[in-house]
């Protein structure tokens, strides 16, 4: 309960004659042009649950372009326990791993597309990392010991081309067994390396005799709970094991006739093969050279949506336009995609659309061409147009001011299939907004209009400049 004193303290300071004085008035203020820039509004969460594949295919807004029931994505089934901590084992052959996490990454030739791994994932590769080792040693019944050393590298590295970048940096800091470091510092020999870095690409390479795998710690569930991270290590140092035998004259075969539902089984791994896991240059035996080894079965799968997480679509109610279909990708990293129900394009027809964004990210129509639904032929490519690009990219030039915009894009020749999702650029890097990627589609129709013109991302112009600019170009080189 209030007291007395309390109320006076509360109430507003009266004058001399007991009226409280009028406000004063706010000067006014000049409008600048910044303030005449259009506001984006605050995007709301969806509402309602994600629209199951039947309900998008019955949306009415395919009806200018027709569907076709589409395979669900498949999505792995990771085993959800991890085994306890076998002892150690002094008769099992180590195989010597040595694991680099790159927490900030370059992701493109020009150096202005970064990644990074934060303290926290990088905690959560060493718990994946300790959780691989009792993994190897349960399923390979204590005979296979992976024995860990771990880096942590903080300086921005760029690892647009990690078939050239991997080789450059792990040059100098590991060795075959070789030769002994002067200063001191143990590089080795290893039995493999495994790099795990920000929206890299997954790459196999050997440096000094050592074979190095790369591992993108977004695709491969770094931020998401569960055990795919566990899993897509596991992969990785199997595929680790596997390049050491071959390197040392052995056979391996493809995997078993999957699916399997638990963790690898390392038991059939023939005695004569081990050897070859342990590190160094001195285990090219006759009888590693005679051995074959048969890779285990894959995970199970299980059908999912049509989209590839963490993309979810929606159907939503859109007042000037009815229902519409709503992309959003969650979390802030770009990843995943949505594959469209279209029916196979026609020859010579363009791809029109509705569309409306929210946010300053963009999204690809990624266009799969030679294969079919009957099966994926040898050659298939994936070529994209960017709507939205932003700097080092080219696409389709659209507007982020939160209105509906008429798309109209040409479908390459071939075309098998076509999804929507971030740019192949942008894969694995953090978004740059501040609000999760949201976009709207409506009316997908073939036409004959000509597609709108592919233009360079706002950057790239300026780039070249930069030769010749002047003084006089600087407020338009750094608007």
């Amino acid at each position: 309960m209030l007291t007395a004193l309390a109320l006076v303290l509360l109430a507003p300071r009266a004058s001399a004659q007991g009226k409280t004085p009028p406000a004063k008035p706010t000067p006014a203020r000049e409008s600048s042009a910044q303030d005449q820039r259009p506001k984006r509004p605050l995007i709301s969460d969806p509402v309602g649950p994600p629209a199951t594949a039947a309900e998008i295919l019955a949306w009415e807004g395919w009806k200018g372009v027709g569907t076709r029931p589409l395979p669900a994505v498949q999505a792995r089934e990771y085993p959800t326990e991890i085994p306890a901590l076998r002892p150690d084992d002094p008769t099992a052959v180590p195989f010597k791993l040595k694991v680099y996490v790159l927490t900030r990454v370059e992701n493109d030739p020009l150096g202005t597309e970064r990644s990074s791994i934060l303290p926290g994932g990088v905690e959560r590769v060493r718990t994946a990392i300790r959780n691989a080792q009792a993994i190897v040693r349960e399923g390979s019944a204590g005979r296979i010991d992976l024995a860990l050393a771990f880096v942590t590298e903080e300086e921005s590295l760029n690892l647009a081309n990690p078939e050239a970048d991997l080789p450059r940096y792990l040059g100098p800091r590991i060795n075959g067994g070789r030769f002994d470091a002067e200063d001191g510092v143990e590089r080795g020999p290893y039995s493999g390396i495994l790099v795990v870095a920000p929206g890299v690409r997954e790459a196999a390479v050997t440096v000094n005799g050592t074979p190095v795998r790369a591992l993108d710690f977004y695709r491969s569930g770094g931020q998401f709970g569960g055990t795919a991270l566990e899993s897509n290590i596991v992969d990785t140092v199997t595929a680790l094991m596997a390049d050491r035998i071959r390197e040392m004259g052995g056979t391996v075969l493809p995997p078993e006739a999957g699916p399997r539902v638990g963790w690898p089984d390392y038991r059939p791994l023939p005695a004569d093969a081990l050897p070859a896991l342990r590190p160094g240059v001195e285990t090219n035996t006759a009888a590693v050279a005679g051995s074959t080894w048969r890779l285990p079965a894959p995970f199970s799968a299980q059908s999912a949506s049509a989209a590839t997480a963490p993309v979810t679509m929606y159907l939503e109610a859109d007042p000037a336009r009815g229902p519409v279909l709503r992309y959003q990708e969650p979390g802030e990293v770009r990843l995943g995609g949505y594959a469209l129900p279209i029916a196979t394009p026609p020859v010579g027809k363009n791809l029109a659309f509705w569309m409306k964004v929210s946010g300053g990210e963009g999204l690809s129509l990624r266009a799969t061409l030679g294969g079919t639904s009957e099966g994926a032929q040898p050659a298939v490519r994936t070529e994209e147009t960017i709507i939205g690009p932003l700097e080092g990219e080219q696409g389709v030039a659209f507007p982020y001011d939160g209105a509906w915009h008429r798309v109209v894009v040409a479908i390459p020749a071939g075309t098998s299939s076509l999804d929507l999702g971030p740019s192949l650029q942008r894969v694995g890097l953090i978004r740059r907004d501040i609000q999760n990627v949201n976009a709207w589609f409506d009316d997908f129709e073939w036409t004959d209009e000509a597609p709108m013109p592919i233009v360079d991302g706002p950057s790239r112009a300026n780039i070249a400049r930069l030769g010749s600019a002047t003084v006089a170009d600087l407020p338009t080189l750094l608007a």
